[in-house]
């Protein structure tokens, strides 16, 4: 069963564009880091296990696509997505924030304070809540 879920979600990987859904910046964590911060925007941090889970590909299959989620992250974040392992910053700054679970999601500001964070797989509602309660926060560490 989850083979066959895992092979869905790969299918709507590959045929989904991410017109409308969330976009992610093709770039490194300095410079989606120095666009927040042009910007006034806060930075989203997607972490992905090097392992490709169910969670991970219904996160990037049929989660980020949604118009609902681009509609507030792209507004008000710069939104980054990162295999965990692959940048030793990153890596270290997940492990300060007691990341153990992937995927993994933490919220940055643009000074790179962490404003929340997030561990497993989020619903549609969850993930949006997520957002939003970031943008509230002010300077408290949202886990949610």
């Amino acid at each position: 069963m989850k083979k066959l879920y895992g092979a869905l979600c790969a299918l709507l990987i590959s045929s989904q564009a991410s017109a409308g859904g969330l976009a992610f910046m093709d770039d490194s964590f300095d410079k989606a880091m120095v666009k927040a911060k042009q910007e006034n925007k806060m930075v989203l941090v997607y972490l992905d296990s090097p392992k490709r889970s169910v969670e991970s590909l219904f996160m990037t299959g049929m989660l980020f696509p949604v118009h609902k989620v681009g509609d507030l992250y792209n507004d008000r974040f710069v939104s980054l997505k990162q295999t965990a392992g692959e940048n030793q910053e990153l890596t270290k700054l997940a492990e300060q924030q007691g990341v153990t679970a992937y995927p993994a999601c933490l919220i940055l500001d643009g000074n790179g304070n962490v404003v929340s964070k997030s561990q497993g797989t989020k619903d549609l509602e969850e993930f949006i809540e997520f957002g939003q309660k970031a943008l509230s926060s002010g300077d408290k560490v949202a886990a949610f």
